[in-house]
C-alpha cells in the first residue's frame, strides 16, 4: 500500500475515533481510549506489519508510564488532602481571597504565574497536577480548576523542566544530521539552537500574552451565572498586564540567558509584579466576579475534592506562610533536582533507575526514575506538612486513604491511554515510517509551500498523542527542518519552522489525553474528559492558527521584503516586525475600545467582522490568494526560467564576491584585534611572566650556560658513535646467520625433491606385500580343499597332491616375508628424510628469529642516531653558538611579538626550553629555575583565535583571494558553495562567520531560480522594475477596496443589537426579526409599550434599564413580556434581583425606538393614532382621579353594549348613572370626546363610546386591581400567631364544617415551618413574623442598602459572602430534611411549606439582617479576629478600615431591634453613611485580608 493519502487517513484513523467519542459522543476516556487502542492495534498489525511482540511491548511501555502518571496524581491529591486535612488550604484560600475575591484575578495568579512557575520547574503535567487541586481548595468547580490548567500549559511549556523541549527535544532531533550541518554552514549547532529558542520565545510571547484573557473568558463563558465571555473580558486591562508581566521577561530571559529559565523565572518575576498590583487593586473592574451558589452549579462541573469535608473549621486559621511553606518546599526541590547537575545525575543515574531494556526483544526500552518524578518530591512535601502542622497519624491515614481511592477512579482511563499512544509511536516497520511521520508526511504533499502555516499543526498533533512537547519535538524537529529546507526557506527559515513546530508541541498539551485524565483525577473528576477536550480545543485552536498565521507572515512575506528592499539583516526584521506588530495590536485596541464618533462606525464594522469571524477569514484567505496568485502569474510571464536562471547568476556573481571580499577584510582586521587580545590576555600574561623570570634568570650566567651546551654536544656524538657500533655488530652477525640460512635452505630442497619418489617406492613394496599376502591364502586354501577331497583329485587325505600344494604354499610364505623386509626399508629411508626437513626447518626459523633481532637492533639503533640528529643538538648543534643562547631566546621573543604565528612560538618555546635545560642541569643555577615553566600551554589556547586566523587567512589567499577563483560555469550553486567553503576555511570567529553565513544564506533564499515566485517578485522590485511596483500598487488598492466595502457593508448592516454580547453568531436580520416578530402585529404599539415599561437603572455590565412586570396590567405585561422573551433568547434580557423584575441591555432600547421612529416614517396614520392613544391613557388616568379603581367601575357598569357602528360598540346614558358616579362618567365622557372615542346623540343625555375607549378603560382598570391585590397581600390581615409576609394563599372550596379547625392546622403548620427553616441560621423565628407589611418595605429598602454598602468594600463583601453561603447551605439542609420528613397524604403541608420558603428567598437580605443572625455573627468574627492585632498596632490601613466598618455596623446591630420601620430607617441611614467613604480609603481590592 504506497498511497500517501490512504495511508495517511488510516494513520489518523486511531486520533480520529478517540477525538470523536470523546469530544462528539461524549465518551469517558475509559470507554473511549479501548476503543482507540485497537484501533491503533489493528492498523499498526496489518497495515504498517508492525510484530505483535512489538505491540506487546509497547503496551507494556505504555502501561509502565501510565503508573508514573498515576503516581504523580497520587502525590498531588496527597499534599492537597494533607493540607486539607491540616487546615493549610483554609489559610491559603483566605490569602488568596485577601489578594482579590475576584475568582478571574485567582485563576490568573495561580494557573497563569503560579502555574508557569510550576511548569519552568518540572514539566510534564506537573502544573495541573499542583495548580489545580489548589484552585479546587479555593472554591473554583472542579472542571473549570482543570480547565484552567490545562489552558495555561502552552506558553510557558517549551522552555519548562529548565529547557526540556528545547535542549533535548529540538536539539535530539537535529543535532549530528547531515542535512542541518549543510544548511547551516559555517554557524555551529549550539548557536542555532540558541537562535532557535530566541525565536520560539518571540513568536510565544506574540501570541501567549492573551492568553490570561482567553482563559478569563472560557472561565466566565462556561462556568459564570450568565455563561458570557464578556464577563470575563471585562477584566481585559489586569488580563493583558498579566499576561506581558510574564511573557515580556520570558523573552528577555530567553534572549540573554538561554532556555533553561525563561518559564521558571518568568513566572517568579510575574508573581512578584502582578500579585501586589492585584492587592492594590491596579486595572481590577469595580464588579467583582464569582462562581454561582454550589447548590446551582452543574453536576458535571463537580468532583470528588469539591466536597472535601473541613475537618478544622473550629481551629484558629493557620499563617499564611506556614501554610504556604510545603508548596515552597516543592518548588525549592523542583528547582535543585532539575537545575543542580550533580543532583539531578545522581537521580537519573544507572543506579536510582528501573530500566527495562529491549522489551521482548522488540528494540523498545522503558523506564522508571522513581526518586526524579514529582510525585516523590509531591509525597515528600505531604510528610514536611505532616511534621510542620503538626498533624495526627490519623488525619494524615484519612488523606492517604482518599488519594488511593481517588487515583484508582483515574487509573483506567490511563492504563489505556498511554498503551494506545505508544503503539502509534512505535509503528515503524521495514515498510513505513511511524503513523506520525507520515501523517506528517501526508500533510506536507498537501500544502506545499504553505508548509509554514500547518507546521504548528504538526506539533500540536506529535504533543496530542504523546501527552509530551519534548517527545513531539524529538519526533518531529528533523522532518520540519527537511521540509523547510525543501521549499526553498534557508537556514534562517528552517529555524522558525521548527520554532513553529515547539509553538504547536506547546499547545497540544492542552488537549493531550493523558494530560487531561491525569489532571482531571487530581481533582477527582472522572469521565469528563471528551467535555474538558471541547473546551481547551478553543483556546488550542486559537494558539496553532496564531501560530500558523505569524510564521508564514514573517517568513514568507515580512522577511524576504524587509531583507530585499531595506537590506535588514534576519534579526533586525524580525525583532522590528513583533515591534510593529505590538504597535498594530495596540492601535487596534484603541479602535475597538473608542467612543469615538469619527471611529465607532468603523469599529462597529470590526466588530461585526469579529463575530462572523470564520466567514470574514475565508475571505481574507480568498483576497489573500488572489493577490499572491496575481503576482505569480505576472511575473512568470515577466521572468521565465531562463532569464531567472541568468539574473540569479549575475546577482549572485556580485552579491557572493562581496561576501568573499568581506571576509578577507574580516579577517585581516579581526587578526589585528586578535592579536592586540592575545597579548592583553591572562594567558599570554602568564607566559610572558615565565618568560621574563627565565631571561633575569639567567642574566650572568652565559659560562654555565656554554659548558653545559659543550657537555651536551659531546655526549651526543658519543651516543651516536656507540649506535653506529651497535649497527656494525648486527651487521656482521647478519651475513654469517645469512650463510648458514644458505646453506639449510639447499639441503631442505634436495630433500624435499628427493621425498616424493621414497615415498612412491614404499607404496609400491607395499601393493606386492598384498598381492603375496593373497596369494598366500589363495595357496592355503586350496591345501586345506585337497585333503578334505572337495577339490584336486576328490580324495580325502594328504596324498602327493596335498604336499605339492604345502610346498607351494611355503615358499609363497618365505616370499612375503622377503617383502615385508623390503617395506620396512623402504620405510625407515622415508622417516629419516622426514626427521631431517623437520630438523632444517626448525633451524631456519632460528636462523630467521636471529635475523630479526640482529636487523631490530640495527634499525633501533639508526633511529636513534635519526632522533638523536632531529632533535635540537642534532640539528641546530654545529649551528648553536654556546655563548649566544640567551641572545636567540631574547630575539625569539621579540620576533613572536612582531608576527605572532604557531612557528615563531614553536621557536620561542625552543629557545626558552634550550636556556631552561641548560640551567636546571647547572648545580650554580639551578636554583633560580626551579619554578619557570616554559610549556607554553596557557599562550596556545589565548592565541587559537589567532593561529586560525592565521591559516584561515593563508587559505582565503590560496583558493578565494582576487575575482579570478570565482566559478564561471555552473550558475548559483558553485558561487554559494564557494562563498561557504571559503567562510568555512576562513576561520573566522563565530560572530563573525553567523553574520557572514547569514548573509550567503539570504542571497540563497532570494535566488530566482529556485526561490518561491513571491520572492522573485520582490527581486523584480529591488531590480527597479516599475511594472512590479505598479501591478503592486494595483494589487493593494484593489484589495483595500475590497476590504473597506466589507467594513461599509458590515456598517450598513449594522443593528444595535448586533452590539449585544452572544455566543451565538447571528446577523442583523436575524436579530432584528426576533424582536420585532414579537412586537407583532401592532409594531408601533408594542414598541412603544415596552420603551414606555421600562425604568432608568445605574448601568451594569451594559444592563441600562429595569422592566417591572408586577406593575403593569396584565394584557400589557403579557406584551411587553412576549418582546422580553425574545431579547432574553439574543442576550439583551436578563432577570433583575426580585421577581418579575427583568434588566434590559441599551441596545434593546436603542432598537426599540428606531422601531418606533421607522414606524411613524412608515405608517404615519396608524403611528399617530397609536400616540394618540397614548395620550388618551394618559388623560384618562388623570380624569379618574382621585379613586381610578372605582372611577372605572363606575364608568364600565354604566356601558351597554350595541352593535358596531364606525367603532363605536358600546352606549351610556347619564339618566341611568347614580349621582355619586356621575362625576367620574363625566370626566371620562369628556376626555373621551376630546380624542374624538365619545360621540353625543343629539337630544338626549345618551353617549356613544368606542371601542378603544372601553379597551382602556378595561385595561386601567386591570392594572390597579394588580396594584390593589399586592397591597392586600402585603397589608391584610394575619393571624396573631403569625405575621410573615408569606405568599398568597388558593382559594379552594371546603367543607364548611371543617373551615375553622383546617385554618387553625395550617396556621400552625406556617409557623412550625418557619420555625424549622430559620432556626438553623441562629434566628428566632418570632423576629421575622412580627414585621408587617410597612416594616418589610423598609427593611427591605435597608437590605438593598447594606449591599451597595458591600460592594464598595470586597474585604467586609468576602467574609460576609462566606456567612451567605453557609446560610444557604443551612437553608437548603433544613428545606431537604422538612420536605423528606412529608408524607404522601401530606400536599397540604407541602404547599404551605414551599409557601414560607419562596416568601424567605424573596426576603432573604432581611433574614440575615437580623437579630444574632449570620451577618451579625460574621462582623462579630471579625472584630474578634482583628482586635488583638489592633491593639499590638500590626493592622494595615485597609486592615483599620475594615475593622471600623465591622465594629460601627455591630454596634448598630446589637442595639437595634429591628421591630419597626424607625429601627430599620436608622440602620438605613447608617449604611448611607458609610457608604460615603471615598473608594480610596475604603482599598478596593486591598481591604481584604487572612484572618488568623
Amino acid at each position: 500500500m504506497d498511497n500517501l493519502a490512504v495511508l495517511s487517513f488510516l494513520a489518523l484513523l486511531p486520533l480520529l475515533l478517540v477525538g470523536v467519542l470523546l469530544a462528539g459522543f461524549r465518551w469517558p476516556a475509559k470507554y473511549a481510549m479501548p476503543v482507540g487502542y485497537l484501533a491503533a492495534v489493528v492498523v499498526a498489525v496489518f497495515v504498517w506489519q508492525m510484530s505483535f511482540t512489538g505491540v506487546l511491548a509497547a503496551t507494556i511501555e505504555g502501561v509502565i508510564v501510565a503508573g508514573t502518571m498515576l503516581y504523580i496524581v497520587f502525590g498531588a491529591i496527597l499534599m492537597l488532602y494533607t493540607l486539607e486535612e491540616s487546615g493549610g488550604i483554609r489559610s491559603i484560600r483566605a490569602g488568596f481571597t485577601s489578594i482579590s475575591p475576584d475568582r478571574r484575578v485567582q485563576a490568573i495568579i495561580i494557573a497563569w504565574l503560579f502555574g508557569s512557575l510550576i511548569e519552568g520547574a518540572s514539566g510534564f503535567g506537573t502544573p495541573a497536577a499542583i495548580a489545580a487541586p489548589l484552585l479546587v481548595a479555593i472554591g473554583f468547580p472542579a472542571m473549570a480548576a482543570v480547565m484552567v490548567t490545562l489552558i495555561i500549559q502552552s506558553t510557558p511549556v517549551s522552555f519548562g523542566a529548565v529547557g526540556t523541549p528545547i535542549l533535548v527535544g529540538v536539539r535530539t532531533g537535529l543535532a549530528d544530521q547531515q542535512i542541518v550541518e549543510a544548511t547551516i554552514a559555517p554557524m555551529a549547532f549550539g548557536d542555532y539552537l540558541l537562535e532557535i529558542a530566541v525565536k520560539v520565545a518571540t513568536i510565544h510571547g506574540l501570541i501567549g500574552f492573551l492568553i490570561p484573557l482567553i482563559l478569563v473568558g472560557m472561565l466566565t463563558r462556561f462556568f459564570g451565572a450568565n455563561r458570557s465571555f464578556a464577563e470575563g473580558f471585562r477584566i481585559w486591562k489586569f488580563a493583558l498586564f498579566a499576561g506581558l508581566a510574564f511573557t515580556v521577561p520570558y523573552y528577555l530571559i530567553a534572549a540573554t540567558l538561554g532556555p533553561e529559565f525563561p518559564s521558571l523565572l518568568g513566572g517568579i518575576v510575574g508573581l512578584m509584579i502582578v500579585v501586589p498590583a492585584a492587592k492594590r487593586g491596579f486595572l481590577i473592574p469595580r464588579e467583582s466576579f464569582d462562581f454561582p451558589p454550589r447548590r446551582d452549579w452543574n453536576d458535571n462541573w463537580v468532583g470528588k475534592l469539591d466536597d472535601l469535608e473541613d475537618h478544622n473549621a473550629h481551629k484558629p486559621v493557620m499563617p499564611l506562610v506556614k501554610a504556604w511553606a510545603p508548596y515552597v518546599f516543592v518548588v525549592a526541590l523542583l528547582v535543585i533536582t532539575r537545575s543542580i547537575a550533580p543532583i539531578k545525575a545522581w537521580l537519573t543515574s544507572p543506579e536510582m533507575t528501573i530500566a527495562f531494556r529491549d522489551l521482548f526483544g522488540s528494540g523498545i526500552n522503558a523506564s522508571v526514575q522513581v526518586l526524579f518524578l514529582p510525585g516523590t518530591i509531591l509525597i515528600l512535601a505531604s510528610l514536611f506538612t505532616f511534621v510542620l502542622h503538626g498533624m495526627s497519624g490519623r488525619d494524615y491515614g484519612r488523606a492517604l486513604k482518599a488519594s488511593g481511592t481517588t487515583m484508582i477512579a483515574a487509573a483506567p482511563a490511563l492504563l489505556l491511554a498511554v498503551p494506545m499512544v505508544q503503539v502509534f509511536l512505535n509503528s515503524a516497520s521495514d515498510s513505513y515510517a511511524s503513523m506520525p511521520i507520515v501523517l506528517a508526511q501526508g500533510v506536507s504533499s498537501v500544502v506545499g509551500d504553505a508548509w509554514p502555516m500547518f507546521a504548528p499543526l504538526i506539533g500540536a498533533m506529535g504533543a496530542f498523542v504523546a501527552g509530551s512537547n519534548t517527545v513531539s519535538n524529538m519526533m518531529f524537529s528533523l522532518f520540519q527542518f527537511s521540509t523547510a529546507e525543501q521549499i526553498g526557506l534557508g537556514a534562517a527559515g528552517a529555524g522558525t519552522v521548527v520554532a513553529l513546530q515547539a509553538i504547536g508541541g506547546a499547545a497540544g498539551n492542552m488537549i493531550c489525553v493523558h494530560n487531561v485524565v491525569a489532571a482531571s483525577a487530581t481533582v477527582g473528576l472522572t469521565d469528563r474528559e471528551g467535555a474538558i477536550i471541547r473546551q481547551t480545543l478553543i483556546p488550542m485552536a486559537y494558539y496553532v492558527v496564531q501560530g500558523g498565521l505569524i510564521g508564514f507572515a514573517l517568513l514568507v512575506a515580512a522577511l524576504v521584503a524587509g531583507i530585499v528592499l531595506y537590506g535588514l539583516s534576519n534579526d533586525q526584521l524580525f525583532y522590528g516586525l513583533t515591534a510593529a506588530g505590538l504597535v498594530v495590536l495596540a492601535v487596534a485596541g484603541v479602535l475597538i475600545f473608542s467612543k469615538s464618533d469619527v471611529v465607532q462606525p468603523y469599529t462597529q464594522g470590526v466588530r461585526i467582522v469579529a463575530k462572523n469571524a470564520m466567514l470574514w477569514v475565508m475571505f481574507l484567505v480568498c483576497m489573500s490568494t488572489s493577490v499572491f496568485f496575481s503576482f505569480d502569474s505576472r511575473f512568470n510571464v515577466i521572468f521565465p526560467k531562463d532569464q531567472r536562471e541568468r539574473a540569479a547568476e549575475i546577482r549572485t556573481t556580485n552579491q557572493v564576491a562581496g561576501v568573499v571580499a568581506d571576509i578577507g577584510e574580516t579577517i585581516s582586521s579581526r587578526r589585528i584585534t586578535e592579536a592586540e587580545t592575545l597579548f592583553r590576555s591572562e594567558g599570554w600574561q602568564a607566559y610572558e611572566g615565565q618568560l621574563a623570570s627565565l631571561s633575569r634568570a639567567s642574566e650572568g650566567a652565559e659560562r654555565e650556560i656554554e659548558a653545559h651546551f659543550t657537555r651536551q654536544m659531546e655526549a651526543h656524538r658519543s651516543a651516536i658513535a656507540e649506535q653506529q657500533e651497535r649497527i656494525a655488530t648486527a651487521t656482521s652477525g647478519q651475513a654469517g646467520l645469512a650463510g648458514k640460512k644458505i646453506v639449510l635452505t639447499d639441503e631442505l630442497s634436495r630433500l624435499k625433491a628427493e621425498r616424493p619418489g621414497l615415498a612412491a617406492d614404499l607404496a609400491g613394496k607395499k601393493s606386492e606385500l598384498d598381492a603375496r599376502a593373497r596369494e598366500v591364502d589363495a595357496k592355503r586354501v586350496e591345501a586345506m580343499a585337497e585333503e578334505k577331497g572337495v577339490e584336486g583329485t576328490l580324495k580325502s587325505g594328504r596324498g602327493p597332491m596335498y604336499r605339492e600344494r604345502v610346498g607351494e604354499l611355503g615358499r609363497l610364505r618365505d616370499y612375503y616375508k622377503i617383502g615385508e623386509e623390503r617395506v620396512r626399508d623402504a620405510e625407515k629411508r622415508l622417516g629419516a628424510v622426514d626427521t631431517r626437513i623437520t630438523e632444517i626447518e626448525r633451524e631456519l626459523a632460528g636462523v630467521d628469529g636471529e635475523l630479526a633481532k640482529l636487523r631490530g637492533e640495527a634499525d633501533t639503533a639508526g633511529q636513534r642516531i635519526a632522533a638523536s640528529e632531529a632533535s635540537q643538538l642534532g640539528q641546530e648543534g654545529q649551528a648553536v653558538d654556546p655563548a649566544r643562547v640567551r641572545a636567540a631566546f631574547e630575539r625569539a621573543r621579540a620576533d613572536f611579538r612582531q608576527q605572532p604565528d604557531q612557528e615563531r612560538l614553536a621557536s620561542l618555546h625552543q629557545h626558552c626550553v634550550q636556556l631552561y635545560d641548560a640551567m636546571i642541569s647547572t648545580e650554580a643555577t639551578k636554583e633560580r629555575v626551579r619554578d619557570i615553566d616554559c610549556d607554553p600551554k596557557q599562550a596556545v589556547e589565548a592565541a587559537a583565535v589567532v593561529f586560525a586566523l592565521n591559516a584561515g587567512l593563508k587559505a582565503f589567499e590560496a583558493n578565494c583571494a582576487g575575482g579570478d577563483k570565482l566559478p564561471t560555469v555552473g550558475g548559483v550553486d558553485p558561487l554559494l558553495g564557494f562563498g561557504r567553503k571559503c567562510l568555512q576555511d576562513s576561520g573566522l570567529p563565530s560572530v563573525d562567520s553567523s553574520a557572514m553565513g547569514a548573509r550567503l544564506s539570504a542571497i540563497d533564499l532570494n535566488r530566482d531560480d529556485k526561490a518561491h515566485n513571491f520572492v522573485v517578485s520582490l527581486n523584480a522590485f529591488q531590480d527597479g522594475n516599475s511594472l512590479a511596483y505598479l501591478a503592486l500598487a494595483i494589487a493593494i488598492g484593489m484589495d483595500a477596496l475590497i476590504f473597506m466595502s466589507g467594513l461599509f457593508g458590515a456598517n450598513a448592516v449594522r443593528s444595535p443589537l448586533s452590539d449585544v454580547p452572544s455566543l451565538k453568531a447571528r446577523n442583523s436580520q436575524e436579530l432584528n426579526a426576533m424582536i420585532e416578530a414579537a412586537l407583532l402585529p401592532d409594531t408601533f404599539r408594542k414598541a412603544r409599550l415596552v420603551v414606555q415599561s421600562m425604568h432608568p437603572i445605574e448601568n451594569v455590565e451594559g444592563y441600562s434599564n429595569e422592566v417591572r412586570l408586577d406593575e403593569l396590567d396584565p394584557e400589557t405585561a403579557v406584551q411587553v413580556r412576549s418582546v422580553l422573551n425574545a431579547g432574553a433568547v439574543i442576550g439583551a434580557v436578563r432577570r433583575g434581583g426580585q421577581a418579575g423584575h427583568y434588566l434590559v441591555r441599551s441596545e434593546l432600547l436603542e432598537f426599540l425606538n428606531t422601531v418606533v421612529k421607522r414606524e411613524l416614517e412608515r405608517n404615519p396614520d396608524k403611528a399617530e393614532r397609536g400616540l394618540a392613544l397614548d395620550q388618551f391613557e394618559d388623560q384618562l388616568v388623570v380624569a379618574l382621579l382621585p379613586d381610578i379603581g372605582a372611577s372605572c367601575d363606575a364608568v364600565m357598569s354604566a356601558l351597554v353594549p350595541m352593535d358596531e357602528d364606525r367603532g363605536f360598540t358600546s352606549q351610556i346614558d347619564l339618566d341611568d348613572v347614580d349621582d355619586d358616579e356621575r362625576p367620574a362618567v363625566l370626566n371620562v365622557l369628556n376626555t373621551g370626546a376630546t380624542f374624538s372615542l365619545v360621540q353625543r346623540v343629539k337630544g338626549t343625555e345618551s353617549y356613544f363610546v368606542h371601542k378603544d375607549l372601553y379597551k382602556t378603560l378595561a385595561r386601567i382598570r386591570a392594572r390597579e386591581m394588580a396594584r390593589g391585590a399586592e397591597q392586600a397581600r402585603l397589608a391584610g390581615p394575619r393571624p396573631a400567631e403569625f405575621r410573615g409576609a408569606l405568599a398568597e394563599q388558593q382559594l379552594v372550596l371546603t367543607d364548611q364544617t371543617q373551615k375553622a379547625a383546617v385554618k387553625h392546622n395550617e396556621d400552625d403548620e406556617r409557623v412550625r415551618a418557619m420555625s424549622a427553616l430559620v432556626d438553623p441560621l441562629g434566628v428566632d423565628a418570632e423576629s421575622y413574623v412580627m414585621l408587617d407589611a410597612q416594616v418589610l418595605r423598609t427593611a427591605g429598602q435597608a437590605s438593598e442598602d447594606f449591599y451597595a454598602l458591600r460592594r464598595t468594600q470586597s474585604g467586609l463583601d468576602y467574609f460576609l459572602r462566606q456567612g451567605d453561603d453557609e446560610a444557604r447551605r443551612e437553608f437548603d439542609r433544613a428545606f431537604s430534611r422538612e420536605d423528606q420528613a412529608l408524607r404522601p397524604g401530606d400536599g397540604w403541608k407541602q404547599r404551605i411549606l414551599n409557601a414560607v420558603a419562596e416568601d424567605l428567598e424573596q426576603n432573604w437580605g432581611i433574614v440575615m439582617l437580623l437579630p444574632n443572625g449570620p451577618y451579625e455573627r460574621a462582623l462579630g468574627a471579625i472584630v474578634e479576629q482583628l482586635e488583638p492585632d489592633n491593639a499590638n498596632e500590626i493592622l494595615a490601613g485597609d486592615e483599620k478600615l475594615l475593622l471600623a466598618t465591622a465594629q460601627s455596623l455591630l454596634k448598630s446591630l446589637q442595639s437595634n431591634a429591628r421591630r419597626s420601620s424607625a429601627d430599620w430607617m436608622q440602620l438605613q441611614s447608617l449604611f448611607h453613611q458609610l457608604q460615603r467613604v471615598p473608594v480610596q480609603q475604603a482599598g478596593l481590592g486591598d481591604g481584604k485580608r487572612t484572618l488568623n
